[in-house]
């Protein structure tokens, strides 16, 4: 399949204008180009240099073997039978079709020899270690469409480098990237922070406008000396401090800080050190907590 350009603009045969078409490609037959756009249902169709809209029909789930072989499946939600039960040793890509709303619980994991995956817009939900140990995937891209990861949903993805996630996606699930351990840079989108890598240094803010930190997000990092975090910030998930960090900042007041976190905190966030500050920006006011150790007590 060779992809093409995007295009700005595009007229039908009648006349009619289609504004910001998606990207076309060459069919798997050679047989013209079929350009994706912005109306739902509908594509263009060039054929010998006629463009006209005709209607579309979702495009079923292709596997690409290491066999040369190739399997298409069919269904809106890939389960962990249609794919990892069956092709784990032997599936090196994959184009998940527009049938497709929902990649399930451990669909793709152990998948090794994955090496690339597209998620197309029509995907709303990863489930849960959907692709766990997948440690050829390098990069990863979840379209705007999607709006829940779930837990350990990249959970040991050894070589992965890059990932990008949409700004829909308002729900990360405890250590989504956790144990993925060639990413070098933190890892949120506009509303949730995911992951920070265990070897990031210094000291570091999460961004503005960030509304929860997921769980396990920082968890075994050695190396920060300091996090900041906004006061957007209203829900932190378990574990998610689970590291060397000593010293907090927190944007809001000590009052907001105890009232919305601290018996969160001591909960769910036991750090590998003894004493922690949470130092409250609002009101210049340092709230000490002693232990942070699983099982004590204030």
């Amino acid at each position: 399949m060779k992809y093409l350009k995007n295009f700005e603009t595009l007229e039908s045969a009648n006349g009619h204008k289609i504004d910001n078409p998606f990207v076309g490609y060459i069919d798997n037959n050679g047989n013209g180009i079929l350009i994706y756009c912005n109306e739902p249902g509908k594509k263009l169709v060039n054929n010998n240099g006629v463009i006209e809209i005709v209607n579309d029909t979702p495009v079923n789930t292709i596997l690409h073997l290491s066999n040369d072989s190739t399997v298409e499946i069919t269904g809106t939600t890939l389960t962990k039978a249609m794919i990892s039960n069956t092709y784990e040793n032997t599936l090196v890509s994959c184009e998940i079709g527009s049938s497709v709303t929902s990649i399930g619980y451990d669909a793709f994991s152990g998948c090794s020899s994955l090496t690339s995956v597209n998620i197309p817009n029509s995907v709303t939900s990863i489930g849960e270690y959907a692709f766990s140990s997948c440690n050829g995937l390098t990069s990863v891209t979840v379209p705007n469409s999607v709006t829940s990861i779930g837990d350990g949903a990249f959970y040991n993805c050894t070589r992965l480098t890059s990932v990008t996630i949409g700004n829909n996606v308002t729900s990360i699930g405890e250590g989504a990237f956790y144990n993925c351990s060639s990413l070098t840079s933190p890892v949120y989108n506009a509303h949730v922070f995911a992951f920070m890598p265990t070897s990031y240094s210094g000291a570091y803010a999460i961004p503005s406008g960030i509304e929860s930190i997921a769980g396990y997000a920082f968890a075994n990092n050695t190396e920060l000396t300091s996090v900041t975090i906004p006061y957007s910030v209203t829900s932190i998930g378990n574990s998610a401090f689970a590291c060397d960090i000593s010293e907090y900042n927190y944007e809001g007041t000590s009052t907001q800080w105890e009232n919305t976190f601290n018996e969160a905190w001591d909960e769910y966030n036991p750090p590998f050190i003894d004493d922690v500050y949470i130092h409250c920006l609002g009101d210049n006011v340092d709230v000490f907590i002693p232990f942070l150790n699983s099982g004590g007590s204030n």
